[in-house]
């Protein structure tokens, strides 16, 4: 069989299906319908037996039928005239670019991509369309990043400070600190306990109310540590502050309001540290008070009343 050389770019599998249908010869086993816009296989295993093998290397019907695919070619339904005519075995198939006496069309059919082709091509214009984008987001990156390494510098500057502090406790804190803490529960106060006794301070520890202000007449401390939780805690505060206005005192909270602060600190604290807290934190309030307090005068400025009491 002479296959059709046409002007087109259309493959050699194309060519040769269309020269097969073009050959009258072949019209017992392949041919086309009465439109010329689809082709019958009249008798499949007699087109697989008899032209196959004569024109295509594979000569194998089910790779015809593959390659067929490949091409977006269509299996129809045949209508009923062309099953009566042929027989029910008869297979029809149909591409919107192979018609009879259109071989100006053939360059319009080719193999289907295979999902590998589409990813590779979706993935390429992806890159093309995203490029701009990427680099407009490494650009704020590195925005982000120098803002980043800014804060950082400045954190580990105020932790160095925070070790030079610590490296001169025993110049600050030269006379020993003592405070008195009362927490709400044993394992705050322990807790807190444990962090002043770790910079070298004494801590007396407070579990019970109505003890508090027994210790603080008894007792001369260079820091206060209450929690806003204790019930009284305010009238504690205004009975401790008629005799004693110097001592720092700090209110341990769990969260507080702007009106409440405003009102804690105007019945006689000083300050407040936020639960849960680290260690940092006290001790920066300690450097605060203990410090400066250790070259003042004495705390206490009235007589201490050894019967003082809010009950």
């Amino acid at each position: 069989m002479k296959v059709l050389k046409t002007a087109s770019q259309s493959t050699e599998f194309i060519e040769k299906l269309y020269s097969m249908l073009e050959d009258v010869q072949n019209q017992p086993y392949i041919q086309w319908t009465g439109q010329g816009t689809s082709f019958l296989i009249i008798n499949p295993t007699d087109f697989g037996r008899c032209m196959l093998n004569k024109h295509f290397k594979h000569g194998n019907l089910s790779s015809f039928v593959r390659q067929l695919n490949k091409y977006d070619f269509h299996k129809i339904k045949s209508q009923e005239c062309i099953l009566k005519q042929f027989g029910q075995q008869v297979w029809e198939f149909k591409h919107n670019y192979f018609q009879r006496g259109r071989d100006d069309m053939l360059k319009h059919i080719v193999r289907k991509k295979s999902n590998a082709d589409k990813r590779f091509k979706t993935s390429r214009e992806m890159s093309s369309d995203n490029l701009e984008a990427s680099n407009r987001i490494q650009s704020q990156i590195i925005g982000t990043l120098k803002m980043l390494t800014v804060h950082f510098q400045v954190l580990v500057e105020e932790v160095n400070d925070l070790k030079r502090n610590l490296s001169k406790k025993d110049v600050l804190f030269k006379e020993n600190v003592s405070a008195l803490v009362a927490e709400d529960n044993v394992t705050c106060s322990s807790y807190a306990g444990a962090i002043l006794r770790k910079i070298g301070c004494s801590a007396d520890i407070i579990e019970q109310e109505k003890d508090i202000l027994v210790k603080l007449s008894e007792t001369k401390y260079d820091i206060v540590f209450l929690s806003l939780q204790i019930p009284s805690i305010q009238k504690i505060l205004s009975a401790f502050r008629q005799y004693d206005e110097i001592t720092p005192v700090i209110l341990t909270i769990d969260g507080l309001a702007q009106e409440e602060y405003i009102s804690v600190l105007g019945a006689g604290a000083n300050d407040i540290l936020v639960k849960p807290y680290h260690q940092n934190a006290m001790v920066q309030l300690m450097m605060k008070y203990c410090y400066n307090q250790r070259t003042n005068a004495p705390i206490h400025t009235k007589p201490i009343s050894n019967n003082l009491s809010i009950w």
